[in-house]
């Protein structure tokens, strides 16, 4: 016994290599097989111009073709890769570090137009006329007013442009994506979820930029005037106007969801038993049914593939696109907060609500964009989950 396990042991080792080398043209051949599937059902369904559109798309927003749509989507197909989370991340830091300088400048004025306007507040106590000091805070207020509303126009332009990135994108998302789903599911399921999507599209085209982002705009304005007198007079207008934005958002995000969530549950099953119906039948026929049916099933299971990888590369090219501005936003919105809570000690109280108020805004404006984008990677998981069947 003790003579025959070393043998077993070399035989072992000399056959290892030769399973080696058996499953790595294995995997090689399946891979083909996969990339030769993949090119069928591009060429069948006509894919190749819907990839090159949002390519076209991708490169124009980001300004390089540094990720590629198609290549990825063949990449998922074969397992080679998965998330970059680490590229994502990149990219997001990436749009913090263009405006650390620019920040810094912004920082340097708030810091020196808080600690200015805490010595006047103690020379104002010292004379018993105070016009001097009163005339020196309006004119402390209006260079706060005018930095603070240059930045946070970039950023309610840099919010808007978010959600013209998002819209544009799912305009050439949509077509490649339902196409494969009307393949693999069935037609009255992708026309169904094709249909929702569009009227996700129009409400938040009509209602978020038509009405929520001009009502933070008129938020600001009205925050900047609330706190130029001792006695703030527009507190509970400011409320209403928050919660009014806020609970919009949270309404619009629900309801569109739960169609979409609603029709997963209905219109998938439907073209599912109707397609089960059918290979079922073809299944019966005497000699070539089980062929045809199993060579259908592979066909469908390919076609069901391939719409996955379209989708998670969609939700990563929402990722990659919107990272970069997302990362400006929490910059800014950080950094009126910190300056906010570095000048609490020192700077007037009516300069510090401004810039308090200032800090609620950007806090607004990325809380809109951040729901926008939550939307649409919702609906398209929501869409990959309900019509994975």
């Amino acid at each position: 016994m003790k003579t025959v396990f070393p043998f077993f042991i070399i035989i072992l080792l000399l056959c290892l290599p030769f399973q080696i080398v058996n499953a790595a043209v294995g995997k090689q051949k399946q891979s083909e097989e996969t990339d030769n599937i993949q090119t069928q059902l591009d060429q069948m369904l006509d894919l190749e111009k819907e990839y090159a559109s949002i390519q076209e798309v991708l490169d124009s927003i980001s300004g390089s073709s540094s990720f590629s749509f198609q290549s990825y989507v063949k990449a998922l197909l074969r397992g080679d890769i998965s998330f970059s989370f680490r590229e994502m991340g990149q990219h997001f830091l990436d749009g913090i570090r263009a405006e650390v300088s620019k920040g810094r400048n912004n920082l340097s004025f708030l810091l020196a137009t808080g600690i200015a306007s805490g010595m006047l507040a103690a020379l104002s106590k010292v004379f018993i006329n105070r016009q001097a000091a009163d005339m020196g805070f309006y004119i402390l207020y209006l260079l706060l007013f005018s930095v603070l509303s240059v930045t946070f126009i970039d950023l309610a332009s840099l919010a808007e442009h978010v959600f013209h990135i998002l819209l544009q994108f799912m305009k050439v998302l949509l077509p490649a994506y339902y196409l494969a789903i009307a393949f693999c599911t069935g037609a009255k399921t992708s026309y169904i979820f094709y249909e929702t999507m569009l009227i996700m599209i129009t409400v938040v085209e009509l209602f978020i930029l038509h009405i929520i982002l001009p009502a933070i705009r008129i938020y600001f304005l009205f925050g900047m005037v609330h706190h130029i007198t001792e006695k703030p007079f527009l507190t509970r207008l400011l409320d209403l106007l928050e919660r009014l934005i806020k609970q919009s958002i949270k309404v619009i995000f629900i309801v569109l969801l739960s169609i979409q969530g609603i029709e997963g549950m209905l219109a998938p099953f439907a073209d599912a038993a109707a397609r089960s119906v059918v290979l079922k039948a073809v299944n019966v026929i005497p000699g070539l049914g089980t062929g045809v049916a199993g060579i259908a099933e592979a066909i469908l299971k390919s076609g069901m593939l391939l719409k996955n990888a379209i989708g998670l590369a969609g939700i990563f090219g929402i990722i990659f696109l919107c990272a970069y501005p997302i990362g400006k936003m929490i910059f800014y919105t950080f950094l009126y907060h910190f300056t906010s809570a570095v000048t609490e000690t020192i700077a007037e109280a009516r300069l510090l609500s401004c810039m308090t108020c200032c800090a609620h805004t950007a806090g607004l404006l990325l809380y809109t964009a951040c729901y926008g984008i939550l939307l649409f990677l919702l609906t398209i998981g929501i869409t990959l989950a309900t019509t994975s069947i």
